[in-house]
């Protein structure tokens, strides 16, 4: 009788382990991440740049510096003006004195050249044909990175750029008035034009509650006899 029961409690145990009765159902999948950025800027900003341009060809020489330590920014620019003087602004910021320049003018005004006896004006030249030449030395580069995280105004934003010859990459984000960080990357080249993608991290904040409006008051009723007069 003994052999009986176990034979057929084994019986039970094989039915129920086919229908799926001795097996829990898996638990379900975690929920897919939030696409979220948080940026924690502990060490106070910091960027140092320089470029200089000379082309022989297109007679354009310029040149820029400057330096970022925290809440100071320190630099110069210089640039070859129309009379053949160069002009270099020496110029700081902070958010004391706000912006500081010095201007300074080096060489003497080059004379204009002489001006040649007027003639009768020539037909007006066809029209121009629309044709670019380029005429490279060497190909372009530079590279520039830079953030602001100011607590005092609220101002948030970084951007980076790098360009290696006709081809330029860079990206730069800000936070919008809901509180959402904007992000847009893009690139530029002579075949395909500037081309951007943007992103949104975050989610809005809700507006601030606004406060109840109350009925307004009504005008008080006119009298309807003239006051008395006392001289």
């Amino acid at each position: 009788m003994k052999f009986a029961v176990a034979v057929v409690l084994v019986v039970c145990a094989a039915a129920a382990a086919r229908a799926g009765l001795l097996h829990h159902a898996p638990p379900p999948p975690p929920p897919p991440p939030q696409h979220e950025i948080i940026y924690d800027y502990v060490a106070p900003p910091q960027y140092r740049f320089d470029y200089a341009v000379r082309d022989g060809h297109t007679g354009d020489a310029k040149t820029q510096w400057e330096h970022r330590d925290g809440d100071r920014v320190t630099g110069a620019y210089s640039l070859v003006d129309a009379d053949g003087t160069t002009r270099i602004v020496e110029y700081t910021a902070d958010d004391h004195n706000g912006f500081q320049a010095v201007v300074k003018r080096v060489g003497h005004p080059a004379p204009p050249p002489p001006q040649p006896p007027r003639l009768p004006a020539p037909p007006p030249p066809p029209p121009p044909q629309h044709e670019i030449i380029y005429d490279y030395v060497a190909p372009p580069q530079y590279r520039f990175d830079y953030a602001v995280r100011d607590g005092h105004t609220g101002d948030a934003k970084t951007q980076w750029e790098h360009r290696d010859g006709d081809r330029v990459t860079g990206a730069y984000s800000l936070v919008d008035a809901d509180g959402t960080t904007r992000i847009v990357e893009y690139t530029a080249d002579d075949h395909n034009g500037f081309q951007a993608v943007v992103k949104r991290v975050g989610h809005p904040a809700p507006p601030p509650p606004q406060p109840p409006r109350l009925p307004a008051h009504p005008a008080p009723a006119p009298h309807p006899y003239p006051l008395p007069y006392h001289g």
